[in-house]
């Protein structure tokens, strides 16, 4: 029987020591993964960085971590403003020397991200882009307002339509459209319409994530994209 107690005793202390040894070197990767992405983005507070797959030290020993997720604020990118943003990396494969030593290039089996812009600083961005106007965010409408000269005159041109991702740009293509509040007769209308549709480029989700899909909410922009086997870019 003592022999037995000694045993359980034994096997406690191990499976403590493993778990707080988890705990550890999860705490210490996920601490130096943050201050990794806060010092490239360029970040005022490090990202909240979890990685999940017990036990850990078996895993990384494996080369091949489950599941990491990423979630930060405030990321400049390119001169547009990311509120935030969430990234979820499945298979990470890397190595202990890797990890101790600090990667900028993750190889991952695929993942998510999303990232969110407000209407204040998708203007901001426009402005910056030499895009005139101003747009604002309903649910799933987006509308502009901008001056426009016809025939030596001034006139506020406002249209609604869609707003789409085509490859790395962000489109806005006119459908409805007023001059001065009113509806033009046919030829003025197509002009106003042209006049109102823009295209800029869409920088990338940090991580270097081409963003795939944008979902109009209200007074927000909603980028998301889905990912197989890749490298992710955090340096």
């Amino acid at each position: 029987m003592r022999i037995i107690r000694r045993l359980v005793v034994t096997v406690v202390v191990l499976g403590v020591l493993g778990v707080l040894a988890n705990v550890f070197i999860v705490q210490a990767a996920e601490q130096k993964a943050g201050d990794e992405i806060r010092s490239h983005l360029h970040l005022a507070k490090a990202p909240d960085v979890k990685i999940e797959g017990f036990p850990i030290l078996l895993h990384v020993l494996q080369g091949n971590i489950p599941k990491v997720t990423i979630d930060g604020n405030q990321a400049d990118i390119q001169g547009l403003l990311i509120a935030n943003f969430h990234v979820e990396l499945r298979a990470m494969r890397a190595k202990l020397a890797e990890l101790r030593a600090g990667i900028s290039k993750l190889r991952v089996g695929g993942g998510t991200a999303s990232a969110t812009v407000t209407q204040a600083a998708a203007n901001d961005y426009l402005k910056n882009q030499k895009e005139e106007g101003r747009v604002t965010f309903g649910n799933g409408v987006t509308r502009i307002q901008k001056h426009v000269t016809y025939l030596g005159r001034s006139r506020l041109v406002a249209a609604s339509g869609k707003l789409l991702i085509d490859g790395a740009d962000l489109v806005f293509r006119a459908t409805k459209v007023t001059i001065d509040g009113k509806t033009p007769p046919p030829p003025f209308a197509d002009r106003a319409r042209r006049d109102a549709s823009f295209r800029v480029h869409l920088p990338a989700i940090p991580g270097g994530i081409r963003p795939q899909k944008v979902e109009v909410l209200s007074g927000l922009l909603r980028f998301t994209s889905e990912f197989d086997a890749s490298t992710i870019s955090l340096g």
